[in-house]
């Protein structure tokens, strides 16, 4: 498994650290609600004694979660038990702690009384063993609740792997896909005797696949203007080809252009476009590329006015296919790609995203 798709064998150290924090800082304030709502007169001493108990039980915790680290299991009563294992000398190491800081080290007097009347050693037993319960179900509840919250991250990154892996094993589908258009359309320039064209095609395809395939290693999206770029490169090289009867409009708003979008998701409707509308006729035929922005999300249009096309072309070929699969991987049902004959003549696609 290589870097890109390995999953995390823990929780993030800062989400750790801040789930102790809060549970910590959360004990300090019921304790100190507690004693206010039962009318404990509480001197300022047992609030910093309180806080110096909490220092002392985030620092067991954090011993806790480096031992916790190396339950490998994530399944939930492999997870309980070892929580609740891993529980029993943190809990009977705080206790330890806490009796020294309350009863063992200058106690207030609210509690040195209970020390003369019943000796160091009973209240000791009392403090440890007692205290222990209720400790017990503190570390035991903090640490089912880590172990649990790292399963889930782990269940989401092996679920975004498995993600990223169709949405390239997708991607990696069109390229051979263009690679076999643009071929054939190099074998009609040698065959029509048009050599310099070829040739000037060969260094513009040269370029256009060495852009595609060192941007394919990145991130799944990319900029919307982006996308739309390597289209009018696309389409400016299948220009050499057909000449005078390939047009193109562009139709990008400024505000949409670092849109984040699926890379390479409008390639399959531009090459249906050009295959099928500009070489299945002589006349001039002009291909739109639009993008708009409206309250349901990001619509992306690509339409040319060429002659109705064929059942065969009208959705169900390997390029529709493959950008239905990548949407539905991605979005869900949330998006949706809509394709076919216009009323006035020509074909449409059109890709709607939603927001974010």
């Amino acid at each position: 498994m290589n870097r890109a798709t390995s999953l995390p064998i823990d929780l993030p150290a800062r989400a750790v650290i801040v789930s102790i924090a809060c549970f910590w800082i959360g004990w300090i304030a019921l304790m100190s609600l507690r004693a206010a709502l039962l009318d404990f007169a509480e001197p300022s001493d047992l609030l910093v004694r309180r806080i110096v108990a909490a220092l002392a039980g985030a620092a067991l915790t954090l011993v806790f979660w480096r031992g916790l680290r190396f339950v490998r299991s994530d399944r939930p009563v492999r997870i309980a038990l070892a929580a609740l294992i891993g529980a029993i000398p943190a809990t009977i190491a705080f206790a330890c702690v806490n009796w020294f800081l309350f009863y063992g080290w200058h106690p207030p007097a609210s509690l040195a009384a209970d020390v003369a009347r019943w000796g160091y050693v009973r209240v000791w037993r009392y403090a440890v063993i007692d205290t222990s319960v209720s400790w017990f179900f503190f570390f035991g509840g903090w640490a089912i609740l880590y172990l649990f919250l790292r399963a889930a991250a782990r269940s989401a990154a092996a679920e975004k792997a498995s993600m990223q892996a169709q949405l390239r094993a997708l991607r990696y589908q069109i390229h051979p896909h263009f690679l076999f258009n643009a071929l054939n359309a190099l074998a009609d320039l040698v065959q029509t005797g048009r050599g310099d064209d070829a040739d000037r095609m060969i260094l513009d395809l040269s370029a256009l696949l060495r852009r595609m395939l060192s941007e394919d290693d990145g991130a799944p999206d990319i900029p919307l203007a982006d996308e739309v770029d390597l289209q009018r490169l696309y389409l400016a090289l299948e220009a050499r080809r057909f000449e005078h009867r390939l047009r193109v409009e562009i139709d990008l708003p400024d505000e949409l252009a670092d849109t984040p979008v699926p890379r390479l998701i409008l390639q399959p409707l531009v090459e249906n476009a050009v295959k099928y509308a500009v070489g299945g006729s002589h006349a001039v035929v002009t291909i739109r590329i639009a993008a708009e922005a409206d309250a349901r999300g990001l619509l992306l249009v690509v339409e040319d006015d060429g002659s109705a096309r064929s059942d065969a072309s009208s959705g169900f070929g390997i390029g529709l296919a493959n950008v239905r699969d990548r949407l539905q991987v991605v979005y869900g049902d949330t998006a949706r790609l809509v394709a076919g004959s216009r009323a006035g003549g020509g074909y449409r696609a059109s890709i709607a995203l939603p927001h974010g």
